[in-house]
């Protein structure tokens, strides 16, 4: 369990994200006995989400922890966007009607 700590520490201290240090945190205060009801007073988070967090922990260690998003899928394929881009690099100075979105009917 001290291994687990110090793991968790190391992960909040270098964490670059506030939600996952606060996934992390959450776990290591339940690995220092504190109830689930203090942990959920402290950190303004719910008993289900500190149980599955530590769960997650518990699976797949530090990565359980880390957040999955992805971002979400592009508008426009990666042909298009050069196209784009090619096109804007061909001129200094834009008009707003030049930039305004038009769907092709």
């Amino acid at each position: 369990m001290a291994t687990a700590i110090a793991e968790l520490q190391n992960f909040i201290a270098a964490c670059r994200d506030a939600r996952e240090a606060r996934k992390a945190l959450a776990v290591k205060l339940v690995y220092q006995d504190y109830l689930y009801e203090e942990i959920q007073a402290i950190l303004d988070v719910s008993l289900g989400s500190i149980t599955g967090w530590k769960q997650a922990y518990e699976q797949d260690g530090i990565n359980g922890l880390c957040l999955n998003y992805k971002g979400r899928k592009s508008y426009v394929s990666a042909e298009q966007r050069e196209e784009v881009l090619s096109w804007l690099q061909t001129k200094n100075c834009w008009e707003l009607s030049e930039l305004e979105y038009k769907q092709d009917e």
